[in-house]
């Protein structure tokens, strides 16, 4: 039995981050409408890997302008640019 949810969760989190981002995850069987309670944690490690560059680019000294593109830059890379039609 926790054999069995450990698999689930495993395959949810591997098809929510196949779904929205473009890292290199196989689940072993895609879950897509049941993943979706781990679509927050996909944005969550997206979201930190774009803080975590912004913060370090801020603190070597770049500017602003261009911490905040390069920070756009990753999310685009990451997600494929999934939902940055909104930003248009």
């Amino acid at each position: 039995m926790e054999g069995d949810i450990a698999r689930r969760l495993r395959d949810d989190l591997g098809s929510a981050f196949a779904l929205l981002s473009r890292l290199p995850v196989r689940p072993g069987t895609f879950r897509q409408a049941s993943s979706a309670w781990a679509w927050p944690i996909v944005g969550a490690v997206h979201g930190a890997l774009a803080g975590l560059l912004a913060w370090t680019l801020t603190a070597l000294g770049v500017p602003d302008g261009a911490v905040a593109a390069l920070a756009l830059v990753l999310l685009v890379a990451l997600s494929g640019g999934l939902h940055e039609d909104g930003l248009a």
